[in-house]
């Protein structure tokens, strides 16, 4: 029995378009957790599929399509909507009503894009007066029946008439609370580490990381996740203070894990207030280091290595010390970070401090290993398990030898496999002669 993945998936954007017009009622860009900045126009690519979202009997599904549907409810309403027979049955008790308005639309669930050797999926649910686009770099077949209430939610939070009257985009927190409720553990996962920027340097180089209002006092990161629990009918159980302290937990270094561990917070309930202070600008997320990882210097680094150069003064004058660039000089593309830290008078927090800031700052960049997996027979296994492999190890193998094909790295896996990159590291360790390491 294979090891259930999460499903976790990189979305780009989700909009909201008057079914009558297209006109952009509402939208969520950027929504991919690692920022890629590429101001893409998915909106001028929509308008090259010539979709139509209302109405047109031309395009009503045929009886064969129909009758493919197994649900009777289901095909009762698209019956009674394509002859035009009144019915005494609410819309509500027809079971996914949004993919019965797609057919009858003639709307694909999701269509498949590709353009300079890029993919992109558009999934689509079409709803009474609106409809939601979402756009992801990956197919993901669950995701459509996770968007479904954010649209319901959607048409809930705003009158017919202020849909059809609008003139400029609307706004509501409720479908942003919808997405968190939905969508978070899609989105990311207990080993991402939430960091609230701080940086005062380098000026130019980190401006995409600094936000307006960071979190600088313990209420502050309280008042502002309120509303979203007020929100949430679970959210009245756990004191004030816990929240309070979020603000010194959220320190660049702890995982998601490790705070509601620290908190006492339920995990689920902590990811979502994490997607909510990140989706507001207050906090980024950063993938996990850990001590096998290599780094390799940018181009950008050479000016701050440059002695005398004002690059490398304003680094030194921001960490009152030479460390930071004796730390980067060392980023060389073969060693490894715990090797690097041997060779280097510092302690530990602060020196995955200084990473994690050179990283930030694109200055350093991961050399990825791309691990292939060699199946492993079930004549081995006994002996895996005389060397300290445990049944759960043996699952997660099990899973890796889909997964590591030589084009997916340990920590795109493990993230995937909501499992710690270190925990899959040390599986690997542990049976060499199965692993060869790749670089791309």
């Amino acid at each position: 029995m294979k090891l259930l993945m999460t499903n976790m998936i990189n979305l780009d954007c989700i909009y909201f378009l008057r079914r009558t017009d297209n006109f952009l009622l509402f939208a969520m860009n950027d929504l991919s957790i690692e920022k890629s900045y590429l101001q893409i126009d998915y909106l001028q690519i929509l308008s090259r599929f010539r979709l139509n979202f209302n109405r047109d009997p031309s395009r009503f599904p045929s009886e064969d399509t129909i009758n493919e549907i197994e649900d009777e409810e289901q095909k009762r309403y698209l019956q009674e909507q394509i002859h035009g027979i009144n019915s005494s049955n609410s819309r509500k008790i027809v079971p996914y009503y949004e993919d019965m308005e797609n057919l009858l639309c003639g709307i694909p669930q999701t269509i498949k894009f590709t353009d300079k050797n890029k993919t992109y999926y558009f999934y689509f649910i079409v709803n009474a007066n609106a409809v939601l686009i979402c756009v992801s770099n990956e197919f993901d077949d669950s995701l459509r029946s996770d968007l479904i209430p954010i649209s319901r939610c959607f048409e809930q939070e705003f009158p017919v008439d202020k849909i059809t009257k609008a003139s400029d985009i609307l706004y509501s927190e409720k479908i942003i609370f919808s997405f968190i409720e939905n969508l978070t553990k899609k989105v990311i996962n207990r080993y991402y580490i939430p960091h609230i920027p701080h940086f005062l340097y380098p000026s130019n180089s980190v401006t995409h990381l600094l936000v307006q209002n960071s979190i600088n006092d313990d209420k502050k990161i309280y008042n502002e996740i309120k509303p979203f629990y007020d929100y949430l009918s679970h959210s009245k159980r756990n004191n004030i203070s816990v929240y309070e302290r979020l603000s010194v937990e959220i320190d660049g270094i702890s995982d998601i894990k490790s705070i509601a561990e620290t908190t006492q917070l339920d995990i689920n309930e902590l990811s979502q207030i994490m997607v909510f202070l990140w989706i507001k600008g207050h906090i980024i997320f950063r993938i996990p280091i850990f001590g096998w990882n290599i780094f390799e210097r940018t181009h950008k680094s050479n000016e701050f290595l440059l002695d005398g150069s004002e690059s490398q003064k304003e680094l030194l004058n921001f960490y009152g010390g030479g460390k930071i660039i004796s730390l980067l000089s060392r980023f060389d593309g073969r060693s490894t970070i715990a090797e690097i830290q041997k060779k280097m008078n510092i302690n530990e927090l602060r020196y995955m401090r200084y990473v994690y800031d050179l990283l930030d700052m694109d200055l350093i960049q991961k050399a990825e290993i791309y691990p292939v997996l060699r199946h492993i027979g079930q004549e081995i296994v006994p002996l895996l398990v005389i060397q300290g492999l445990k049944q759960k190890d043996l699952k997660i193998i099990e899973e890796l030898e889909s997964q590591f094909d030589g084009s997916k790295s340990i920590t795109s896996v493990a993230l995937k496999m909501d499992e710690s990159p270190e925990k899959i590291k040390q599986i690997l360790d542990k049976i060499p002669e199965f692993v060869q390491y790749n670089t791309i």
